[in-house]
């Protein structure tokens, strides 16, 4: 019985690895992806030692979490909405939540070994609320997987504007428009409610999936409009320029966005109308560079695998920390905060100067491409050898 269960397994992960590999690359979207995975790791390694092209106009920490979101719904197909609802459920379950509870798990118990050898002093003890309560309420139980919050409110999000797309179509009111009006009155809503202390416990897990709620919606929308978009780009970049140019004026001390706390400043009508006009300014920019990198091999293996990068890359800041840390206690190594690295994931070792953060980004960004793509080969192999046996029998 297991042996079928672990060949059914292998079979069904190397079916996934070949349709990755054979579907036909969209550059403009791997590119929206490989900029905004690289500004949250940078964003959790002190900017990465660089700055952000056009950081002035492209917030890239206003909107990194809605713009993934955005990608998903531009992917959403049309037919999903006549799917069944347990199948739908099913396919988003195993898709984004079953990963992230197994990989929850690894993760609790590699905080456990490291906090009960005093190498570091945060996380939660293993327990049921840790495991599979409070990864709905905050994600923050052990810390190496801090950035996947975003999987567990991305589920949320596709499930929600799922259910609002079939129940529209039942009663045959289904209009693009309407439904993205609509989510975008629920995020601004969400976000003032935020805004007046609820966003702890049950509400964090609600306001923040409200927040990202219409950029699910905005990148269906978009596809239906793409073309036409497409053809006014330069046109779009300067409308768009001056619109952002005119929030920033018009609005009243500081705005910022923090999605995973759901914590936001500045009027939520102008919050939520820059991060819509900074979604599309990326993907215009996006479009525009697009042919100069459709054979990258590197903005596809980046794009392909956002997913490994969201969930992984805390762990590899960690890893090169722990490398530093455990040198320390041999030779000596200025400048090196022990108490720093053992208090939180998102200590970086100044070595000299802030460019040194740049390695850690490239490390964050690489090491997970690199384990995915080991361990793909490993599957595909097994999955052959295990289709030869059965041919020879």
């Amino acid at each position: 019985m297991g042996s079928i269960m672990f060949d059914k397994f292998i079979a069904n992960q190397a079916a996934k690895i070949e349709k990755v590999r054979t579907r036909q690359s969209n550059t403009k979207m791997n590119l929206i992806k490989t900029y905004s995975i690289i500004a949250v790791v940078a964003g959790h390694c002190r900017g990465g030692g660089i700055g952000f092209p056009m950081e002035n106009w492209i917030l890239p920490y206003f909107y990194d979490m809605a713009i993934f979101v955005f990608v998903s719904g531009y992917f959403y197909k049309k037919e999903y909405d006549d799917a069944k609802f347990f199948a739908f459920i099913k396919s988003r379950v195993m898709r984004l939540v079953v990963p992230y509870f197994i990989w929850n798990f690894v993760y609790g118990l590699l905080n456990t070994f490291f906090r009960g050898i005093g190498v570091i002093d945060y996380g939660d003890p293993i327990s049921l609320y840790s495991l599979f309560v409070r990864p709905w309420v905050d994600g923050h139980q052990f810390h190496f997987n801090i950035p996947a919050w975003f999987l567990l409110s991305l589920f949320i999000v596709s499930v929600l504007t799922y259910i609002m797309r079939r129940l529209m179509k039942l009663l045959h009111i289904l209009n693009e428009e309407v439904l993205l009006a609509i989510t975008f009155i629920i995020s601004v809503i969400s976000i003032y409610f935020a805004q007046n202390g609820y966003n702890s416990g049950v509400y964090l897990c609600l306001v923040r999936a409200g927040f990202l709620l219409p950029y699910f919606q905005m990148g269906f929308v978009y596809k239906k409009y793409e073309s036409l978009l497409g053809k006014h780009k330069a046109v779009l970049i300067g409308v768009i320029t001056c619109c952002v140019y005119a929030l920033l004026v018009l609005s009243k001390g500081n705005l910022d966005v923090t999605a995973v706390f759901a914590e936001f400043i500045g009027n939520p009508l102008i919050l939520t109308a820059l991060t819509i006009l900074e979604i599309l300014l990326t993907a215009t920019i996006c479009e525009i560079l697009a042919p100069a990198f459709c054979k990258s091999s590197i903005v596809k293996k980046i794009g392909d695998n956002t997913f490994s990068i969201m969930m992984h890359h805390g762990i590899i800041l960690f890893s090169v920390n722990l490398v530093i840390y455990i040198m320390s206690k041999f030779v000596d190594i200025s400048g090196f905060d022990v108490a720093a690295f053992k208090s939180t994931l998102w200590y970086a070792y100044p070595w000299r100067d802030s460019r040194i953060y740049l390695f850690y980004v490239i490390l964050a960004v690489a090491v997970p491409i690199v384990i995915k793509n080991i361990s793909n080969k490993v599957i595909l192999r097994v999955n052959s050898r295990k289709n030869m046996s059965a041919e020879e029998k």
